[in-house]
């Protein structure tokens, strides 16, 4: 034993004798176990502290080898870790005696020396590898010796650096794991050092470390044996690669496999910010949700050193999260509280560095953001963005996987709100097994209690009306058969008796072999649409009753007013063609005055109805509008003369020459308008005025017309409604002025119905300005100059008076009729209905008819058509003139169609009798 171990050159040893029996007594210590383990010799002594109970228990082998009381190996030297009193691991470097003393026992003698104080055999061996020493100072990874009694004999620099309490190799040389690192790591080097000494060349393990700063690293450790010349383990050589980045890497990963595997209480967001603050150890983790244009951020987890938050929603603007989204990674490693002066919650976490990530959907568009935050710089920005990175994508599918969770739960809503709304609710029926399933609104519907599950198909009838069923099974019978869908209107009845009409609908699933597995479709109860489209029926019947009513009532008035009117009218035209004196000239004037202000009015109000029940077409032809302006100035010439008015018109240059529209109801308007400023000013003058504003590349125009008098204006209140019917300023203005008060409203109907628009202005006491803007095509024709018509009364030429038949049952329109007629050159004789006028037609002799059309016996359109079927028969063609009071917007059209040739409406005035006649002469031929 002494010379195993030369005691001159180790100064730090202790000797112990114990015997090898039971509580392993120690019979003596030497003074020096105290320095060595920190405890007196006495407490070894006195058994209050057991050698063995110091030994380290990963070197239980070493405690068998030495308390057994085996003596094959009775003597060797061994390497064992023994606790001191400070709770400190010591190396020791031990050789061993076993002795057997007659009749005392076997004796255990042991020699223990502190490792650090042995001699270094490879401190020379090290330092005399120059090459080696260069490679280890040049490498990443940490270097290191060690000798037989797991002391360090050499390092290089990057290991040094590392190790929490050196700075350089002569802090480093002569100490054990245990005086650098923390006891559970130390052990992990120890083991593996013992497996090295125990004869295993190689021997490698991922293990933990801990840096200067405190945290976590892994190190791929390997270590190797030095043996010397004879082939003895006399040191060990290490290399310790750091893999921390990718230890860290698998925990990210190996965090979202379990995460997806295995429950949790919290959300997937809650357990990956705990993670993520953990693992990158930072004091702040939000994951958030972008809303609205992407501004603003909803949180959906907040982790703040070790307590969630509560979600908030918050502006992007002025934050680092507001410079994420977008882009695949943010980071910033230091300073982000002061490049955000204005972001709260980075100042009150006084943040130093900051690291975001944009959650991306499956169509590449921003949808969240993680942000981690710190109080402290960023220490491997490389390690922290590839985790964010990483994690990015399971959240970004998490946050896809609970949108689509929130929408499929809003539509199942939005589902179940429709169908109570539309009391309309969905079944299938699974054919193999006949289970039905019904929605909870269809429950709902038969008042049934869902928790007694839905009725088989064979329990419908119990429902359904005994006819109605029999209609459905005919329907799902051709469904199982062939898969035809069906749709049936049936009669339920509802658990408190209540009958509801249902619109039901099937459809067929067709499985393997075409064969027909599931039924489903739907039932809605339309009982309360059913007695709307009857109710609606109804009202729709006594509409069209009620407008037929209306417009039957507005011909026969038409007709009655206009009957005994066409004898006055057309008395007084005659009175012009006898001799008058002065004043008989004047009592017709007013006559005829009279007449017309009654034709007026039968006519606006006509015009108001046609208007208001949308029958009133408008023409389009070409006309010339200074054509137009003239003609209604010249039918107003008299009664501007009359009042000593002073009229001016004033048409903007480089109008169109022709204009395409319904110069018609142009003429009603403007007229209606002149009248209007002639009626209310008494003196003073009238001023129409017209330009036209070019639209849609020149092919339209937008035609103004202003009507400017300096009559007796308008107040405020007045004006304000001017434009409503049967309105005037006030009780005295009819008194006054007369009229209906249809006019104006009658100008703004036209007006909007032409596309345009109408207003006024005026100043009470001033006079008034309408003001009329309508759109009108320019035509493509040129004006050939203007149409002068002859406006005296037409007289026919010797040889070309006409034998007309005039039917009418009036005698008076009879009358007058053949006066006008005889005045104008043709021989007329009277038919009083149509049987009378079909026989004296069938006699002949006569070259035209105009035949009234209300009339007893047989009215004229009844007369008509049997003219026209006798003449198919054989042969020739009278032309027919429909002399009627029947005025209203189609009548014409209907009356040609019935197969009249011309149409003329009481009153007959001359002008337009003369016209037609002429008309119809020229089409079929002066001979008739």
């Amino acid at each position: 034993m002494e010379k195993e171990i030369n005691k001159s050159t180790v100064p730090f040893e202790a000797t112990c004798i114990m015997a090898l029996s039971v509580n392993l007594p120690v019979l003596s210590v030497s003074d020096s176990i105290e320095a060595l383990l920190g405890y007196n010799p006495h407490e070894f002594l006195s058994g209050s502290v057991s050698l063995k109970s110091l030994i380290h228990p990963h070197d239980d082998d070493i405690a068998e080898l030495l308390f057994s009381p085996d003596l094959k190996t009775s003597t060797g030297s061994f390497n064992i870790r023994l606790r001191q009193a400070n709770d400190k691991i010591r190396c020791i470097r031990g050789a061993y005696e076993k002795r057997m003393v007659e009749g005392s026992g076997i004796f255990l003698e042991l020699l223990l020396q502190d490792a650090k104080s042995l001699n270094r055999t490879l401190d020379n061996a090290v330092s005399s590898m120059a090459t080696l020493l260069a490679i280890m100072d040049n490498t990443e990874d940490y270097v290191y010796f060690k000798d037989r009694n797991h002391v360090y004999t050499g390092a290089n620099q990057l290991l040094i650096s590392r190790c929490p309490t050196t700075e350089c190799l002569a802090d480093l040389l002569g100490q054990t794991d245990y005086d650098l690192f923390p006891e559970e790591h130390a052990d992990n080097y120890y083991r593996l050092e013992k497996k090295i000494f125990s004869g295993v060349k190689v021997t490698h393990e991922d293990q933990e470390y801990q840096t200067s700063q405190g945290r976590k690293g892994w190190v791929d450790n390997r270590k190797y044996s030095i043996n010397n010349e004879t082939g003895q383990i006399i040191g060990i050589f290490g290399i310790a690669r750091d893999i921390t980045d990718q230890k860290k890497t698998e925990q990210v990963l190996t965090f979202l496999v379990q995460r997806h595997r295995m429950p949790s209480d919290r959300s997937f967001f809650d357990d990956l910010a705990v993670f993520l603050g953990t693992h990158l150890e930072m004091e702040f983790v939000c994951i958030d949700r972008l809303v609205g244009d992407g501004l603003n951020a909803t949180t959906l987890s907040v982790w703040h050193d070790g307590i969630f938050e509560d979600n908030v929603t918050y502006a992007l603007k002025d934050t680092p999260c507001g410079e994420v989204v977008g882009k695949q990674i943010c980071c910033f490693p230091t300073g982000v509280v002061r490049l955000f002066p204005h972001d709260e919650v980075l100042q009150e976490l006084r943040a130093e560095s900051y690291l975001g990530v944009t959650l991306w959907s499956h169509d590449d568009r921003p949808i969240g953001l993680i942000a981690v935050i710190g109080r402290g710089p960023l220490e491997n920005r490389k390690l922290a963005e590839t985790t964010l990175q990483m994690v990015a994508v399971s959240a970004a599918a998490e946050l896809a996987r609970l949108d689509a969770e929130t929408a499929l739960h809003r539509n199942q809503e939005m589902l179940t709100r429709t169908e109570a709304i539309a009391h309309v609710g969905g079944w299938e029926w699974v054919v193999v097994g006949d289970k039905v399933t019904w929605s909870d609104e269809l429950f709902r519907l038969f008042q049934l209690d869902p928790a007694n599950g839905a009725p088989s198909f064979a329990e419908h009838e119990l429902y359904y009306d005994a006819d109605d069923m029999q209609k459905l099974r005919q329907a799902v019978e051709a469904a199982l058969q062939h898969g035809t869908p069906y749709e049936l209107e049936l009669r339920i009845t509802r658990r408190d008796g209540a009958v509801r009409t249902c619109l039901v609908r099937g459809f067929a699933e067709m499985g393997e072999n075409n064969i027909v597995v599931r039924l489903f479709g739907s039932l809605q109860d339309i009982t309360d649409r059913k007695q709307a489209e009857q109710e609606l029926a109804a009202a729709k019947e006594a509409a069209e009753i009620a407008n037929r009513s209306k417009s039957e009532f507005l011909a026969n008035m038409s007709h009655e007013i206009r009957t005994p009117m066409n004898g006055m009218i057309g008395m007084a035209q005659l009175l012009r063609f006898t001799s008058l004196s002065s004043e008989q000239q004047e009592y017709l004037d007013n006559l005829e005055l009279s007449f017309n202000n009654l034709l007026s009015l039968i006519n606006d109000i006509l015009d108001l109805s046609r208007i208001e029940s949308g029958k009133l077409l408008l023409e389009v032809a070409d006309f010339s509008l200074e054509q137009v302006i003239q003609e209604v100035v010249t039918s107003q010439s008299a009664s501007i003369s009359q009042k000593g008015l002073h009229l001016t018109t004033t048409i903007q240059q480089q109008l169109p020459e022709l204009l395409r529209g319904d110069s018609l109801r142009l003429k009603q308007i403007l007229l209606n308008l002149l009248g209007n400023a002639i009626k209310f000013t008494k003196t003073g003058s009238i001023d129409i005025s017209v330009t036209a504003s070019p639209i849609q590349d020149k092919k339209s125009v937008k035609l103004r017309l202003a009507v400017r008098d300096t009559g007796i204006g308008m107040k405020p209140e007045t004006l304000s409604r001017v434009f409503n019917h049967f309105e005037q300023a006030d009780s005295s203005t009819t008194r006054r002025f007369g009229g209906s008060g249809l006019g104006l409203p009658i100008c703004r109907k036209l007006a909007d119905l032409m596309g345009g628009s109408i207003r006024a202005e005026s100043e009470y006491g001033t006079g008034s300005t309408f003001i009329v803007e309508l759109p009108f095509l320019v035509s493509e024709q040129t004006e050939e100059g203007p149409d002068m018509q002859n406006q005296q009364m037409p007289v026919p030429a010797n040889g070309s008076a006409l034998n007309l038949l005039v039917v009418e049952d009036n005698n008076l329109n009879a009358w007058t009729t053949a006066a006008m007629l005889k005045r104008i050159g043709h021989i007329s004789r009277i038919a009083v209905n149509g049987r009378e006028a079909v026989d004296m037609w069938q006699r002949g002799g006569f070259d035209m008819i105009l035949m009234d059309i209300q009339m007893p016996v047989m009215d004229g359109c009844v007369a008509v058509s049997i003219i026209r079927e006798q003449e198919l028969r054989i042969g020739g063609h009278i032309p027919i003139i429909a002399l009627t009071a029947y005025a209203l917007h189609g009548d014409r059209e209907k009356f040609l169609a019935d197969g009249f040739d011309g149409y003329l409406t009481k009153p007959v005035v001359i002008p337009a009798l003369v016209s037609e006649l002429e008309r119809l002469k020229h089409l079929h031929g002066t001979v008739i």
